[in-house]
C-alpha cells in the first residue's frame, strides 16, 4: 500500500484525510499537536513541524513517503511544494512558484508586474522603514507568511501605525509585513479547479466575518454578481496559471469587490478551511476533497459535465462572544430542515481560551431561495449561538 502523507489533521484536514483512505493509501498525519482531532482518522501520526520544510522533507525520507498532500494550511503548502521538488514527487508547483503565491509580498509584486487587480503594497523589513514611508491612510498591515487573519491590522491614522507594526513582526516567523492599500468593498472567493491551465470547475460564495474582522467566519454561495465576474475572474485565474506554469489542481481566489471589479487579495493551492469540499460539494456535486487529494498525489482528474446550481447554500462557524466554560451550543429548531451537515470539535463543558480564532464547529445550510438565505443569514446570531460561563 503507498504511503500518502497529508501535513496537518485539524478538522478542515479531515475531508482530505479520508478522501486519501478511499483512494487506497496508508495516510500518515504530521504537525507538532497530537491533539488535534483529525488524527483519529489516519493510519498513523508523526510528530513534526509543518512549517518546517526540512524537518517535513526528512520525516517523508525516513517513511518512505510516495505522495505528499497538504492541508488547510500555507505553511503546509509550501512545505509540501518543497518536499515535492526535493523527492520529485508529483502534484506540486515548484518551490519558488509556491512561494510567489503564499507569501504576500512576492504575491503583490508578482500582480503588479502582470496588471492583476489587487491592492497596492509596500514590502518592509523593520518597523523603522515603515515610519519612515508616506501612506494614504487607512492602510492594511499583514505579516508576509501568516493566513486566516492573523497579524492583520486595519490602521487608520499615523498615530496608530507603530503599534499595529509591533503586533504583526512579533508574529510574523520571516519578520516581514506588507502595508497596503485599504480597498473598500464586499469579501467573496472564486475556487477553481485547473487542468491544463483551464478552470474546468469552479465554487463561489460570498464571505463574512463575525467579532474578528479578519477572520471569515461564514459565507453563502453562489456569489453576488459571479454572472457578471465569472468569464473575468476566470481570465485572471488562467493568466496567473499561465504565467507561473501552474500544475493541475485547486486555486482559490479571496477578493474585494468594488464597482464590479474583482481586486484580488490573494491565492492559495491548498484546501481552504472549514470543511470548505463538503459546501463546495454540496452545491455543484463535485467531489472537491476527492479532487484536491488525487491532483496533489500526481493522479489525473476528470471532471464531469456540470449544471449550474438550482440550490443556495451557507456555512456558518460556530463561535463564542467570549472566553470561559461552554454551557450550550445553541441551534435554533427553525434552522435545522435546513441543516444538512453539522461538526461540533469543542464541546459543552470545554473550555474557550481565544474567542476571537476558535471555531466550536460548521453548520452547513441549503435553502430554495437567495430571499430565504439572506433573511436567514440576517438572524443568524439569534439561530445560532454560543453560552459561555
Amino acid at each position: 500500500m503507498k504511503k500518502l502523507l497529508i501535513l496537518n489533521a485539524s478538522y478542515p484536514d479531515i475531508p482530505l484525510i479520508k478522501e486519501g483512505k478511499k483512494l487506497g493509501y496508508y495516510v500518515i498525519t504530521t504537525g507538532n499537536k497530537p491533539e488535534l482531532v483529525g488524527h483519529k482518522f489516519a493510519d498513523e501520526y508523526h510528530n513534526a513541524d509543518i512549517s518546517d520544510p526540512q524537518q517535513i522533507l526528512e520525516l517523508v525520507q525516513k517513511l518512505q513517503i510516495e505522495a505528499i498532500c497538504s492541508c488547510a494550511s500555507d505553511f503546509g503548502m509550501v512545505s509540501a511544494s518543497y518536499v515535492a521538488e526535493k523527492m520529485g514527487l508529483a502534484g506540486h508547483d515548484n518551490y519558488n512558484t509556491t512561494l510567489t503565491i503564499h507569501h504576500k509580498d512576492k504575491f503583490r509584486k508578482f500582480c503588479q508586474e502582470y496588471n492583476i487587480p489587487s491592492p497596492k503594497a509596500y514590502q518592509f523589513t523593520s518597523i523603522e522603514d515603515v515610519l519612515e514611508a508616506d501612506f494614504e491612510y487607512p492602510v492594511i498591515v499583514k505579516a508576509v507568511d501568516l493566513t486566516s487573519g492573523h497579524g492583520v491590522s486595519k490602521v487608520e491614522t499615523k498615530d496608530d501605525l507603530e503599534p499595529a507594526l509591533q503586533h504583526t513582526f512579533s508574529l510574523s516567523k520571516q519578520k516581514s509585513v506588507v502595508v497596503e492599500q485599504y480597498i473598500e468593498g464586499t469579501h467573496h472567493s472564486f475556487s477553481a479547479f485547473l487542468i491544463n491551465k483551464k478552470v474546468v470547475a469552479y465554487f463561489s460564495a460570498n464571505e463574512f466575518t463575525f467579532l474578528n474582522p479578519y477572520l471569515i467566519s461564514s459565507s453563502t454561495a453562489p456569489a453576488e454578481k459571479i454572472e457578471i465576474l465569472e468569464e473575468q475572474l476566470t481570465k485572471i485565474s488562467e493568466k496567473i496559471a499561465n504565467q507561473l506554469n501552474l500544475v493541475d489542481g485547486i486555486f482559490h481566489i479571496q477578493y474585494i469587490l468594488k464597482e464590479e471589479t474583482p481586486y484580488i487579495l490573494e491565492i492559495t493551492r491548498r484546501c481552504a478551511g472549514d470543511i470548505y469540499p463538503y459546501h463546495a460539494e454540496h452545491l455543484t456535486k463535485l467531489p472537491w476533497a476527492e479532487m484536491i487529494v488525487k491532483s496533489e498525489c500526481g493522479i489525473k482528474v476528470d471532471i464531469p459535465k456540470i449544471n449550474s446550481p438550482t440550490k443556495y447554500v451557507a456555512r456558518v462557524c460556530i463561535m463564542a462572544t467570549k472566553n470561559g466554560t461552554i454551557n450550550k451550543i445553541y441551534i435554533d429548531k427553525s434552522i435545522k430542515p435546513n441543516m444538512y451537515q453539522k461538526f461540533i470539535w469543542i464541546k459543552e463543558g470545554q473550555q474557550i481560551t481565544q474567542y476571537l480564532k476558535e471555531k466550536i464547529g460548521v453548520v452547513l445550510l441549503e435553502f430554495d431561495t437567495k430571499i430565504e438565505m439572506e433573511d436567514t443569514m440576517k438572524d443568524m446570531q439569534n439561530l445560532i449561538y454560543v453560552e459561555v460561563e
